[in-house]
Formats: structure tokens, sequence, C-alpha cells
């Protein structure tokens, strides 16, 4: 058993099923895991018989994003600012889409972590469509892992901050081929996923004891775990926003950042390479076809949110001096460039108009850069002062150990 107190954490729009929350409850439990607390940040609605059934297992504690008068009332008693406990909670635009951002969402179940009694030791985030266990073959063949212990064992290491996996289950594109895909891959900045797309190779398995273990820089939102004792040297969670065409588009990659920054503060994130299964489409084992309409839809609205995401990262390298500003010019031209064929040429096979808009999409996005900075300043002004409350309150000693 462990004598350290472990969190799960899920953001979600609806709390109405046991699952995946029973799953990992019942997972670590086989495995001699305690786990304190279920942290869940929801943003539209919860059922309480779901919720009191989960309470029969582990401590579970709710958080109504955008607006917890009790969330608001714990971070006004640590003395934090008005103006931050509005920044870290509040999300400007949701009275008008009846939408929060991805990176204020997690935040949420990061700061109500940090606020526990007793102390959260480990926080693991998982999200409502994995579970804890392998997919070992196409044919559907699942292997359940010790997975809190998969995570502890380097995430208990002196200067390991963050561990992480990528997923088994379908990738989060469906296969496709058409001349222009890679011209719009290039575009929206998911080139490396041609060959896989092309190949049909879609579907991942991973077996228990074949692991390449090793640093990284990319943190996958669904199965990631943090070393809390380390908070006063973790960034905030972070995702754009901006509007196009009068709708609200959701960036992508809220923990992008995070994985940036982590590894130039001289700190280690883990790939602990347990490829916990997604079920990215909600309906596995079917094959995904992108001439679906739902996910057709999905790949749409996750298009939009990639080209949000570039266009804040790009000025992000810039200022941390990855790439200088001819790179981040040079950067943009090529984006737009390759979208102007591949956006085009995908609207005609996908028989949609929509994706011949990326470039125009695109421009949109660039057009509100200066909002997305000054939503970011906005959001690490707030951390720091949180980082400044918090600290002195969790930690006496300031080493790494677990």
């Amino acid at each position: 058993m462990n004598s350290k107190n472990i969190a799960f954490g899920v953001i979600t729009s609806y709390v109405n099923s046991l699952s995946p929350y029973l799953d990992f409850i019942k997972n670590a439990s086989k495995y001699g895991h305690k786990i304190t607390t279920f942290i869940i940040a929801y943003s539209h609605g919860y059922s309480k018989k779901i919720v009191n059934e989960l309470a029969r297992y582990v401590d579970v504690q709710l958080i109504k994003m955008h607006n917890d008068p009790d969330f608001k009332k714990r971070l006004n008693q640590i003395d934090l600012s008005k103006k931050s406990i509005k920044t870290l909670v509040e999300s400007k635009n949701f009275s008008d889409y009846n939408l929060i951002p991805y990176g204020k969402r997690r935040n949420n179940v990061l700061v109500n972590a940090l606020l526990l009694k007793p102390r959260i030791d480990y926080l693991i985030f998982v999200d409502t469509d994995v579970k804890p266990y392998l997919l070992t073959d196409e044919k559907g063949d699942f292997r359940e892992i010790d997975f809190v212990q998969r995570h502890l064992e380097h995430l208990k290491k002196r200067d390991v901050i963050i561990t992480t996996s990528d997923y088994s289950g379908y990738y989060i594109i469906p296969p496709m081929k058409f001349d222009g895909l890679r011209e719009l891959l290039i575009g929206l900045e998911k080139e490396d996923a041609y060959q896989i797309l092309t190949d049909d190779k879609t579907l991942v398995t991973a077996f228990p004891s074949d692991r390449d273990i090793k640093e990284t820089d990319k943190i996958l939102g669904g199965n990631h775990a943090i070393k809390l004792n380390a908070f006063k040297h973790l960034p905030p969670y972070f995702s754009v926003t901006y509007t196009y065409k009068e709708q609200l588009v959701l960036g992508r990659g809220e923990d992008t950042l995070i994985g940036l920054e982590i590894p130039d503060r001289g700190m280690k994130i883990i790939n602990i390479d347990t490829k916990i299964f997604h079920d990215t489409f909600s309906d596995f084992p079917v094959k995904p076809s992108i001439y679906n309409p739902e996910i057709k839809n999905r790949f749409y609205i996750a298009c939009l949110g990639w080209l949000g995401r570039n266009a804040f990262l790009n000025w992000y390298l810039q200022q941390i001096g990855k790439i200088n500003h001819q790179e981040f010019k040079a950067r943009k031209k090529r984006q737009k460039l390759n979208l102007t064929t591949g956006s085009i040429k995908s609207a005609s096979f996908l028989d949609d108009r929509r994706f011949a808009s990326f470039p125009y999409a695109l421009e949109a996005a660039y057009n509100q850069l200066d909002e997305m900075v000054r939503e970011y300043k906005k959001i690490n002004y707030a951390w720091e002062e949180l980082k400044e409350k918090v600290t002195g309150r969790r930690i006496a000693n300031e080493s790494f150990t677990a």
C-alpha cells in the first residue's frame, strides 16, 4: 500500500456514467493502491445517483466549472486576489458560447487538488474515454495493468515531475488518402500523421512487457500524473480560444507549454510507455470512417483547434528563443500556403465546403493572437500569485523526494 495520498482527476461536460471512474478506482484497489480522492470538474451537469455510487468507493470532489461558489470561497480563504480568482475560475465567453477552454478545465482540477486536506501528493489525470488496460491486438483483446504503479515508480524519482504516455486504440484522425492530404497536414502542423493515415495504420496496440521508457516533452492529457510537491516548478495549463464565423473555437494542446517548459527548467517528464486503451470514437471495435458525419465533424472541429494552437505556439516559441521572427513569419506562410491547396482538396474529397475555409480560419487565429497573449499573461500572473499562496502551505522542505 502507498503511504502517499493519490487523487484521480477528470474533466468532463456531464457526470452521467460510472465508467471510467469506477474502472480506475477498482484497478487501483486491485493492485493495493488507496485512492484518496476523485476530483471531477464538470461544465454542465451530473447525476446524483452516479456520484453517490462513486462516493461508496472514494471521496468525490465535484467542481462546477466557471461558477462554483465553494471553490471560489476556498481560493479566497488562502488570500488569493479577486482578480486572480476570476482568472482561474471563470470563462469570459461561457455565457455566450457555453464553452470552457481545455486549459482552464484542467487548472480547476489541479488547483482543487492543491487545496485539499489531507494533502494530495500525486494527481493522476485520466479522461472519460480511457480505461486502465492495454489493447494488445487487433482482435480486441485487452490486458489489465497496474496503472497507478506504472506512474508512481518513475514519479517518485527525485527530478521527475510528470509521467505520461500515449494510448492504444484508434488514432485521433481516421485513415484517409487523397491528393492534397500531405499539404493539409503540413498546414495543420500534423505532417507526422501522413504515413499513419495513408497506410491505414491508425489502430495502436500495446504489450505489457514491451516498453520504451524515456524522457519526453509531450504530455497526453488523459494519461499523465503530477508530483504536487513540485508544484512551485509547474507552469499552468493553457489553451487558446478564438472566434471564427461567429463561433468560439477551443484551441487544442492545453498541456503543450508544460511539456516545453519543464525540460527547459532542468527537470524531467517521463514517457512510461503505458498505452492505456482510448475508445477514441466511442464505438470500438468499429473501424472509424472519415465519411461518418459525426467523425468528419469531429475532425473539422479538431482542425480548427489545431490552427488556433499553432498560431499561439509559434508566437511562444519566438518568445523563448526557439525560433526567430523570420522563422515565425516563415512558419505562418508555410501553413497558409499548404492549407490553400490542402483545404480545397480535402473539401472536395470529403464533400464538405467547411474544410475549404481553413486558410481563413488560420488568418482569424493569427489576427486574434494579441488577445491570446493577453489571456496567457493573465493566467500566468494569477498562477504566480497562486503558487506564492499555496507553496508555503504545502511544502515544508524544498526537496524533490517522493
